[in-house]
């Protein structure tokens, strides 16, 4: 894990060095200065908004197994957030379930359903904020095409296990032997486990994608705030549209938390609508995003460690106790 951390952190590091190199700094980062306080400020304060609604939505997701307050789902969204920065395509979300698996007890199985149950409706909210600014967007280019293709099978392929049982059918062709086929059958195991789990009501399971597509909505908010902050005068679905298109590229896990491959991305894919300083400010700006986060977790990472490392030491009589 360390080792690919490394690969994926210089991998990161390299792109971004190129990016600056051919890239005016003074233009960049000046472009910075000329934001407006007030827009920082809601800046700040729809990260507000998104916590309250990301801990609802986790609340909402465990307490068909365990009874965890707002309060403590917060602290473990916060706490993953800080994780994200260090590993590549959000995997840091997977320490909710070690939380979850530490703290709580009953297994493995469950916690990470859970969690994965979550990452894909995330990916359904995503998806369906693809597919809606497509449709009122002007920006055209092979790699929008390839993301909103992709969204619109995934949704279709996520609303169809609510309802039918065809993952053993489509896995079919892959040896569950394999490398490969081992880790499909054990995803599709893990989500199935989700969507058939009798504790788990399909009004839950509606809640739950509900406030997924209320959280795109704020992030779509965030995405669209970015330019008005810079200035850049883009159609807004254009602007939320080519940011998740870069959003996209930057989950394929060859780069640390996306960082470069993202920015790649956004240059290529406002070409034409904005200079390369512009874009690359953009990238810049988007990666804030990730390092508020981790800062905001950080404090809460580290109590969620030392907390668990004292428990640890403790005989198992007085850990039950």
């Amino acid at each position: 894990m360390l080792k690919k951390s490394l690969i994926t952190l210089a991998v990161s590091g390299l792109i971004l060095a190129v990016l600056l190199y051919n890239a005016d700094l003074g233009r960049v980062f000046g472009n910075f200065l000329l934001v407006p306080p007030s827009m920082i400020l809601l800046y700040l304060f729809s990260f507000a908004v998104f916590y309250v609604l990301a801990s609802w939505r986790w609340q909402v997701i465990v307490r068909s197994h365990y009874d965890i307050s707002l309060g403590e789902c917060f602290r473990q969204i916060a706490a993953t957030g800080s994780i994200n920065v260090l590993v590549p395509s959000k995997l840091g979300t997977l320490g909710k379930a070690w939380f979850l698996i530490q703290e709580e007890g009953q297994g493995r199985a469950v916690p990470a359903s859970m969690v994965i149950y979550e990452k894909f409706s995330e990916l359904f909210g995503m998806s369906v904020s693809i597919v809606v600014c497509f449709v009122f967007a002007s920006l055209h280019n092979p790699l929008v095409y390839v993301v909103v293709i992709l969204a619109v099978l995934f949704i279709a392929w996520f609303v169809l296990i609510h309802f039918w049982d065809f993952m053993p059918r489509l896995l079919g062709p892959f040896d569950p032997q394999s490398k490969l086929g081992k880790k499909l059958y054990n995803l599709a195991d893990t989500i199935d486990l989700y969507c058939r789990d009798p504790q788990v009501s399909s009004r839950r399971r509606l809640q739950v994608n509900l406030l997924s597509l209320v959280l795109w909505v704020v992030h779509c908010f965030q995405m669209a705030l970015f330019f008005w902050m810079l200035g850049l005068a883009v159609n807004p679905a254009d602007a939320v549209l080519g940011v998740i298109a870069g959003v996209v590229v930057g989950l394929l896990p060859i780069a640390l938390a996306g960082i470069g491959t993202r920015d790649v991305a956004i240059v290529y894919v406002f070409r034409g609508l904005l200079s390369f300083d512009q874009a690359v400010s953009l990238g810049m700006l988007f990666l804030s995003r990730y390092l508020i986060s981790a800062l905001v977790g950080l404090p809460f990472l580290a109590t969620k460690v030392y907390s668990l490392q004292n428990q640890a030491k403790k005989p198992k009589g007085q850990q039950a106790a």
